[in-house]
């Protein structure tokens, strides 16, 4: 075999920009040098270093091209090299005569990724018109692909796609720095959202819609530019997502199983939503819509997905209109608190219009509007994109609505809507969410001394003085060279210190976590809380070497209960995991592999989110963060 590979199982959590990482490593397998992934549940990694290639040698599976060249490709090579980041060996374009718009391009071709993350080492060596480079991705073909390169000839670094082989730019930072030294290019590509770091500097946050579709990876210069190449990575972000309700495993006839009919400002008589047979149906033959209904005015009908709660998320859905005198269409709702609380986009065929709003307390209130005429008898995609505080809405395929909005922040339910008599069809629902259902989370993604974005610091009975989490280098740390801890802590008797993880929602979930002291007067060690409504109701494990002990309690509205509690006698100063597997109203907590306690609790029986607990003064260190989606009862 020419390459050895290593292949993980992996899914790759972001919040807004997507900086928040969990890799769950399930296997590793040696594979040929092709790019040939391996698929499993968590997506595919390709990792792709050149170390046992042939100097003088195209790596094996990969191909040279160019767009809009004269027939006359630069020659690309895996050449020694001795400065590499790791071995000794780069793959570079050791020979080139283009000039002007002639890109240079090697494309892995066995590759495909849609959602994924990309990293390459980037180095220049010479170059006239041109220096530099950087990775493609989603590539059709040598004429349709995103770019991103760093070009120290103009001092900056840039996003773009090729489309039809013309360039078009989508983003630009400037950037000064060495040439001739090894700087690395980081992208992360989540349905349009694009978030292009260098150097480990986050420098653009963009959203296009170009290319939607899965493609292929590679490497990619311009002109006269000779630059060398080394560790391309490529990770797809699959984890829970994307999931997709087509409707065709259920029975006709019924409510999809596990939603739930509801309305808003009705009178009681809620619409009849079922499966149904249509063999115009997107996906295979079955679709969910309203078959009766009888309510008029501002009456909402609604289909909740009770358990599937995102807050960061892109939504799509397949919608066609039905009947209705006063209103037609209709589409999805995302963030719902309960059925008089949430955010809709819906298309109304009646008004040739698209828009976003908000119901709150059950009033509706416009966002935004865009004019659309379409043929309401034929099947038309609403996508939504929602992150933070930012909303892109589209149509078809084009954008059609951007805006701000801070209504609701908070993780919520999603679902299907229409409005007074429109009877209308639903197919393909699918959710990409930035908050997968299992990972780990080791920070070693994250910069040094920053809070991860997506997490927020708390407390539970403070005085307002926060402790300060930081992610710090710590070469002990399980998987190194960073980790997550409390750097500073003024507090002191029952304040709480958390660091809440704002877009995760579990109910039933397995969380394992490494914990170490550093010190602490009052207390020290800590642990995970889960199902959290808030900072002041959650559960929550936690070790506690001063103590000698490891306990489950509850906090509710700010008040501790103890639930379980074991002797422990362990080192504070080495890492030491906590695991807590919670199914229904049974929890199971164990301290470095053993099981420690056993209990039943009903307190807390909704999902929540996830995080890290500190008490008082004690400063902690944590790694390798990693909650899982289990099943119930």
């Amino acid at each position: 075999m020419k390459t050895l590979q290593k292949i993980c199982l992996s899914v790759v959590l972001v919040m807004t920009g997507l900086a928040l990482v969990f890799e769950q490593e399930a296997f590793c397998a040696e594979r040929g040098a092709s790019g040939r992934g391996q698929r499993s549940r968590g997506g595919r990694r390709d990792m792709l270093s050149f170390e046992k290639d042939k100097a003088g040698s195209v790596p094996k599976g990969w191909k040279v091209a160019e767009t809009r060249g004269k027939g006359t490709p630069a020659t690309w090579q895996v050449a020694e090299d001795n400065s590499v980041p790791d071995g000794t060996q780069a793959v570079a374009i050791t020979a080139n005569e283009n000039r002007g718009s002639t890109y240079n391009l090697m494309i892995a071709q066995d590759t495909s990724y849609r959602d994924l993350v990309i990293r390459v080492k980037v180095k220049a060596v010479t170059g006239k018109e041109d220096q530099g480079g950087g990775p493609i991705w989603r590539a059709r073909d040598a004429d349709n692909y995103y770019i991103a390169r760093w070009n120290p000839l103009e001092d900056n670094f840039r996003v773009y796609y090729v489309k039809d082989g013309r360039r078009t730019q989508l983003g630009s930072a400037d950037v000064k720095t060495d040439p001739r030294a090894w700087h690395e290019i980081l992208i992360v590509h989540r349905g349009n959202s694009i978030a292009a770091s260098f150097d480990g500097k986050r420098m653009i946050e963009l959203e296009d819609a170009t290319f939607g579709d899965a493609g292929k990876v590679g490497l990619w210069t311009k002109a006269d530019a000779v630059t060398k190449f080394d560790n391309l990575t490529a990770s797809s972000m699959r984890g829970r997502g994307p999931r997709r309700m087509t409707f065709d495993r259920d029975e006709t006839g019924s409510i999809p199983r596990g939603w739930k009919i509801a309305e808003t400002s009705g009178r009681g008589t809620p619409a009849t939503w079922q499966v149904v047979k249509d063999r115009t149906a997107p996906s295979a033959s079955n679709v969910v819509a309203i078959t009766t209904c009888k309510n008029r005015g501002s009456t909402y009908n609604l289909l909740m997905a009770e358990r599937m709660r995102y807050r960061d998320l892109n939504i799509r859905v397949k919608v066609k209109a039905g009947t209705g005198e006063e209103d037609q269409g209709g589409g999805p709702i995302w963030r719902a608190k309960d059925a008089d609380n949430y955010y809709i986009a819906r298309w109304n065929p009646l008004e040739d219009n698209f828009r976003v709003y908000y119901v709150k307390d059950g009033r509706r209130k416009q966002l935004g509007s865009a004019d659309v005429k379409t043929d309401p008898k034929t099947w038309h995609e609403i996508e939504i994109n929602h992150r933070g505080t930012k909303i892109a809405a589209s149509f078809d395929g084009k954008k059609m609505i951007e805006l701000e909005d801070s209504t609701f922040s908070e993780t919520g339910m999603v679902g299907l809507w229409t409005k007074a008599d429109a009877a209308t069809k639903f197919d393909d629902l699918t959710i990409y969410s930035d908050m997968r259902s299992t990972g780990r989370m080791n920070f070693d993604r994250n910069e040094i001394g920053s809070v991860p974005r997506g997490w927020k610091v708390a407390e539970t009975g403070g005085e307002g003085k926060l402790a300060t989490w930081q992610v710090i280098a710590d070469s002990s740390a399980p998987s190194p060279p960073q980790a997550m801890a409390i750097t500073a802590n003024e507090n002191y008797g029952r304040t709480f210190n958390l660091l809440m993880a704002q877009g995760t929602s579990y109910r039933d979930v397995e969380i394992k976590v490494m914990v170490k002291a550093i010190d602490g007067e009052e207390d020290q060690g800590g642990g995970p809380i889960w199902r959290s409504k808030d900072a002041d109701n959650y559960y929550i494990c936690r070790w506690n070497p001063l103590e000698n002990n490891f306990r489950v309690y509850f906090v509710k509205d700010g008040r501790r209960k103890q639930l379980g509690t074991a002797e422990v006698k362990t080192d504070p100063k080495v890492w030491h995991e906590i695991r807590i597997v919670h199914r229904g109203t049974q929890i199971t907590a164990y301290l470095d592999g053993k099981k420690m306690i056993e209990l039943e609790d009903s307190t807390f029986s909704e999902p929540g989110m996830v995080g890290l607990w500190v008490k008082a003064d004690g400063r902690t260190a944590f790694d390798d963060f990693s909650p899982r989606r289990i099943s119930g009862n």
